[in-house]
């Protein structure tokens, strides 16, 4: 009789066990198909961040605010750059500064009560200053006290990969602008921008 209660005992686990298998499959499974229809993600291309690889027009709008590349944002104070995704300040500082100031003065920009602003790489800053006419500016853009009658230097965040004391500068003074490493004790222009990753060695 021994092994007909054994019989019993494991006939009365597999059944326990098929019913919390059953129970575990109404409990986590469902149907594999979609609930409905694919819907609208509320997102145009502006919204998207730029991939770095188009080229658009400034200068194709009613103004410089509604061109296909540059959009006047956080109520007018910056300039939203559609090629690579980033936000400038819309009103240049027009004096100059140590590298040293000008990134902590990046660091306290507020526009339209949104801070996160740093000097811009030389990379990043070259996106905006790289046309070869002109005030190397795009034809159309929206910026305010922009300098480029005469021969102006940027700082960007990068500093020299051999001697921590220097940084490099971007001039505007040559066709498609210039790049060199100055001391960060000297004095230059600098434009603060948000957004994007930046970068830069102590």
């Amino acid at each position: 009789m021994k092994w007909l209660t054994r019989i019993r005992w494991m006939a009365s686990g597999v059944a326990l066990l098929y019913v919390m298998s059953a129970l575990a499959g109404v409990a986590f499974g469902g149907a594999l198909d979609p609930p409905g229809a694919p819907g609208p993600t509320m997102k145009t291309l502006d919204d998207i961040p730029g991939s770095w690889s188009r080229k658009l027009p400034a200068n194709d709008g009613a103004d410089g605010c509604s061109s296909s590349r540059f959009r006047c944002v956080l109520n007018g104070t910056a300039v939203l750059d559609l090629e690579p995704g980033l936000v400038w300040q819309r009103s240049l500082y027009t004096f100059e500064e140590s590298w040293y100031v000008a990134r902590n003065r990046c660091y306290e920009v507020n526009t339209d009560g949104r801070f996160g602003y740093r000097l811009p790489t030389i990379e990043e800053l070259k996106t905006v200053l790289q046309e070869t006419t002109g005030d190397r500016l795009p034809a159309g853009h929206p910026f305010e006290n922009v300098p480029f009658g005469v021969a102006t230097t940027f700082w960007p965040a990068t500093t020299s990969p051999t001697d921590v004391n220097l940084a490099y500068v971007h001039g505007t003074s040559t066709i498609g602008g210039g790049s060199s490493q100055q001391s960060k004790a000297l004095n230059f222009r600098y434009w603060c921008v948000r957004g994007g990753h930046g970068y830069d060695k102590p």
